[in-house]
């Protein structure tokens, strides 16, 4: 049998529902027949036994092992663990296989391997260690303003860090800004009770031990700071989750498994990649799409778009999210107008405005402050915006974009409600 992305969504949500074929918001019903008119697959269960076995064979995969050629030694870990390993320059990368077509080049993992492992707060088989968010698309977008990590934290190596009197930092050139710290609910960030705290004077002598504490006393630290990735500075995010010891990725935790790149030698479970947590992603991404669409059009309504930095924000955000729903849900038409969005100007220089937000911590001088990072800033900022003056992008075609996200959501919609009648867009 040969699953379709369809096949797969409407599975989930059949699933999801308890078995029940409703969703309020999308029930279809005519005047003379008010009972609810859907299109389910007849083999719900086999279709989740055929992805807990095979996970997601998908052309994503035959597109990496083309892309790699002899620039990455690859070994397919399909079955096993739901994600294709990566060698580059003997370290290890467990990239999900529906991400394996777009991975970033293997100079760009390696650097980012460093940064990672500077930046992490345990040790690799202490805890897990991802790349995630926007870095995941590096392969395909050519700058990020900032790199999100994310580190999953057994509570085992939370309470041998405790007993340890040495912190784990003893050189290196990151600062941290800010910590924000909560408790999760039902697996959610805990928007409502996050305790920010401004700890500019935190150092990596300072921070594992720090973090420690913290989420001795809590299951989420959000560490903000200022660090080299990539041959850029700007601003270096680790959320570190702690977790009971057994945590097997089935019930529900603040993040996505399909939007992290794993570094080290340990492989993610295969549990990771299970079909609830694939459409629990795919449905965050297109509930944020369409979140931002409505401040988009609302910008583009009153005809600010261009100079509602607001708006141009939320839009290139919103473009990185709808990249990767077209790259999950194999939407190759919508590609290149999400691409172009992230490539023109208005992209770039966001990416450039959130270098310079860095640089006020660092050149406060004392203790808060670096100045070989902030030399290192200023220098990549000013080639940057030397190269952007010299050969200027396009600009954000918005009426393209926009055209694309409705495009976009209601393909996805197609995909999941086969009978829903959508409102759909095209140029």
């Amino acid at each position: 049998m040969v699953l379709t992305i369809s096949d797969l969504l409407q599975s989930y949500l059949y699933h999801r529902d308890n078995e029940r074929r409703l969703d309020e918001r999308f029930i279809k019903k005519t005047a003379e027949d008010s009972s609810p008119n859907y299109e389910w697959p007849d083999l719900h269960n086999e279709i989740q036994g055929l992805w807990a076995e095979e996970v997601m064979q998908f052309k994503a995969l035959r597109q990496a092992m083309d892309k790699g050629g002899d620039a990455a030694d690859m070994e397919e870990h399909i079955a096993t663990h739901g994600c294709l390993r990566y060698i580059v320059d003997g370290r290890s990368f467990w990239v999900p296989s529906a991400l394996a077509g777009f991975v970033p080049s293997p100079m760009i993992l390696s650097s980012l391997f460093d940064t990672a492992n500077e930046c992490r707060h345990f040790e690799d088989g202490e805890s897990r260690m991802c790349l995630s968010g926007s870095s995941v698309l590096m392969g395909e977008v050519e700058m990020v303003g900032d790199l999100d990590l994310f580190e999953y934290v057994p509570q085992k190596a939370v309470r041998k860090a405790l007993k340890q009197d040495r912190a784990k930092y003893e050189t290196g050139d990151t600062i941290c800004t800010k910590v924000s710290v909560g408790p999760t609910h039902n697996g959610k960030w805990p928007r409502s009770h996050l305790e920010k705290r401004s700890k500019t004077d935190l150092n990596q002598k300072k921070m594992r031990i720090y973090a420690a504490k913290l989420l001795d006393r809590f299951d989420f630290c959000k560490i903000d700071m200022i660090g080299r990735f990539n041959d850029q500075v700007g601003e270096i995010t680790n959320i570190l989750f702690k977790h009971e010891d057994d945590f097997d990725f089935k019930g529900p935790f603040p993040s996505f498994a399909f939007q992290e790149v794993v570094v080290g030698d340990v492989p993610p479970p295969k549990e990771a990649f299970s079909l609830k947590n694939f459409g629990e992603f795919l449905f965050w991404l297109r509930d944020e799409i369409e979140d931002g669409l409505v401040i988009i059009e609302e910008a583009k309504s009153a005809d600010n778009f261009s100079t509602d930095d607001d708006a141009q924000d939320k839009a290139i955000k919103v473009s990185k999210r709808a990249l990767m729903l077209a790259l999950l849900t194999n939407q190759k038409d919508l590609l290149e107008s999400f691409k172009n969005a992230l490539q023109a100007r208005e992209s770039q220089n966001y990416a450039l405005q959130s270098s310079i937000d860095c640089l006020n911590p660092l050149i406060r001088g004392g203790d808060n402050g670096d100045e070989d990072l902030a030399t290192s800033a200023l220098e990549w900022v000013t080639a940057k915006r030397k190269s952007i003056t010299q050969s200027p992008p396009p600009t954000l075609d918005i009426e393209n974009l926009v055209s694309s996200l409705h495009n976009v959501l209601a393909s996805f919609d197609r995909l999941c409600y086969p009978s829903l009648p959508v409102r759909e867009e095209t140029e």
